[in-house]
């Protein structure tokens, strides 16, 4: 046994650590000085040497940091059985879509992948869902939207705030002066809530990417959502080794941990694969899984909750038209008490840029 009798100031315990990591945790245990007091000089000189003998012979197994005991969570389990937990980390925060949420409510320390065919409304979708928990929950996001400019960016959720197209607001507003001012007023909104990772179609890798959030989640303003919109924009980086399948397996570990240490959530969009056994299919019936993300099963394996964005079609004199309405599939939950397996229809309006739910069917002969 070796015994680490070190000060215990924040320099004596970051040497114990040390020391214990070069020699092996199991070898080691670590002596905590009574009475407040720094070191075994002032033990000897308040108590006596008895004293420092006892000190020792009671130390305790030193464990590795990334290794807690059974107590380690004690306050949060006590929180969680008097119900006192903030319901942010139980049953997550509500989408600002009362139907949905019997789906999916997103979860602090979470990781949500969401995917769909190309043009299905994926990004449109999510940005709707961010702005709602940001306006509901107060809570703040970092955005990489890689496919995007951040003018165009801008426009997209001004119109969202607004719910109403550049036309109407320039319609609505009797003069140029008015119409700064209600820009002026979104953007201010925005600012608060929203910040930008990166200029559009860059290329940083997931390391470069989550520095960048924990400095926002470490900063006065904090940051409860990080967003990366799509994957495939993000560079392996010069010192990634093995396959895609071995690189997305480590990537999505990344993210997860830093949900779990930021207490944030992360969500990430990713494109499918163009497998035959769904991309040759009909419009109607067009949709992936998660399994179909190109690249690896992980990404089902590793995420918390997984979403399917589907375009609804439907059929008009032999031609397939899509239509308003959008299908969001839940397709996997970890967590059973934020949500379910199912899918929730949303009606979009393009002038609005906005979702609503719908329950009947009727899109179906109804079309545009």
């Amino acid at each position: 046994k070796i015994y680490s009798a070190t000060d215990m100031d924040e320099g004596g315990q970051e040497c114990a650590e040390n020391v214990a990591s070069q020699i092996g945790y199991t070898k080691c245990y670590r002596v905590t000085w009574r009475g407040g007091c720094k070191d075994a000089n002032d033990v000897l000189v308040e108590y006596g040497p008895a004293a420092v003998d006892e000190d020792i012979c009671e130390a305790v197994a030193m464990t590795p940091p990334q290794m807690p005991t059974m107590f380690s969570h004690q306050e949060r389990m006590l929180q969680r059985i008097l119900g006192s937990m903030p319901e942010e980390f139980v049953s997550g925060l509500s989408t600002g879509w009362q139907e949905f949420d019997d789906y999916y409510k997103p979860v602090t320390g979470e990781l949500t992948v969401v995917t769909g065919s190309p043009g299905s409304g994926k990004s449109e979708w999510l940005l709707s869902l961010i702005l709602n928990v940001a306006r509901l929950h107060d809570k703040r996001f970092l955005l990489f939207a890689f496919e995007t400019i951040e003018s165009g960016l801008n426009m997209q959720l001004i119109e969202k705030y607004y719910e109403a197209s550049a036309s109407d607001l320039a319609m609505v507003c009797e003069d140029a002066f008015k119409l700064e001012r209600v820009v002026a007023s979104a953007l201010s909104w925005l600012d608060t809530y929203v910040c930008y990772g990166a200029r559009g179609f860059t290329t940083p890798d997931v390391d470069q990417v989550l520095e960048l959030a924990v400095k926002e989640a470490r900063s006065a303003k904090g940051l409860w959502g990080l967003v990366i919109d799509p994957y495939n924009y993000l560079s392996r980086g010069a010192n990634t080794r093995g396959n895609e399948t071995q690189h997305i397996s480590s990537m999505l570990t990344k993210l997860k941990r830093f949900a779990l240490e930021q207490n944030c959530h992360v969500f990430i969009v990713a494109h499918p694969t163009k497998a035959t056994q769904w991309a040759e299919e009909s419009a109607a019936a067009r949709k992936p899984t998660l399994y179909d993300i190109s690249g690896s099963a992980h990404w089902f394996n590793k995420c918390d909750n997984g979403i399917i964005v589907a375009r609804e079609f439907y059929e008009a004199n032999g031609v397939e038209i899509a239509s308003q309405f959008t299908e969001v599939e839940v397709q996997k939950v970890r967590n059973k008490n934020a949500g379910k397996l199912g899918s929730q229809r949303f009606k979009f309006d393009r002038h609005a840029r906005s979702y609503t739910e719908r329950r009947d069917d009727s899109f179906l002969t109804q079309g545009l």
